[in-house]
């Protein structure tokens, strides 16, 4: 089984905003960029696809998007099926935060969760890390996006400064026929060894 990584890239910049009181508030600007669109993902005789699309509001003409904390991007993720038999699907979504020189040495002040996914627990489940797409897609089909919304939390500020944000996205599907009457009973996933998680 391979899987892809698709990364959306996140500059964060900040400035110091002068107020009449003469004390500071901060204001962090990221900047949100999709490295390519759409991957193929190879598994024996399946093929599925990683769909992604990204509103073009705020984009700026070297294709960057400035986005203040608090704004909520527009992104849906979804995965085709390229191939000719039915697939069960998962996505695991790591957020990725490497801080600028300034603030090396704080990495444990990180915090994740200040990077909000509106995840379609509908369509998906969650078990060991991983979004299991609750049905098996068939040929020519896509599953309900996994989210559709990306927000930039309001306590984000000056630890974030000049960082790099990265959502990085690990795809892995299974053949469904014969396989389980779930994603979750299907066997064969990578175990967590390999850098999976066995449901």
């Amino acid at each position: 089984m391979k899987h892809t990584k698709k990364k959306i890239v996140a500059t964060v910049c900040l400035f110091l905003l002068t107020v009449l009181s003469f004390t500071f508030s901060t204001i962090a600007y990221f900047t949100d960029q999709v490295s390519a669109q759409g991957s193929n993902i190879s598994t024996g005789d399946l093929r599925v696809e990683l769909i992604e699309t990204t509103s073009t509001e705020n984009l700026l003409s070297d294709g960057s998007m400035r986005i203040m904390p608090g704004y909520v991007v527009n992104k849906s993720v979804a995965i085709k099926n390229e191939g000719t038999l039915p697939v069960w699907v998962r996505i695991r979504v790591d957020s990725l935060i490497t801080l600028s020189a300034a603030m090396q040495g704080r990495e444990n002040e990180i915090d994740k969760t200040l990077i909000h996914l509106n995840i379609n627990t509908d369509a998906w489940v969650e078990r060991d890390g991983y979004y299991y797409h609750r049905t098996a897609v068939t040929s020519g089909n896509e599953t309900a996006p996994l989210f559709t919304t990306v927000t930039f939390d309001t306590a984000m500020g000056n630890l974030y400064k000049d960082s790099t944000i990265l959502l990085d996205l690990t795809v892995d599907s299974l053949q469904a026929n014969n396989n389980g009457t779930s994603p979750i009973t299907a066997v064969g996933w990578r175990d967590i060894a390999e850098g999976g998680g066995n449901p």
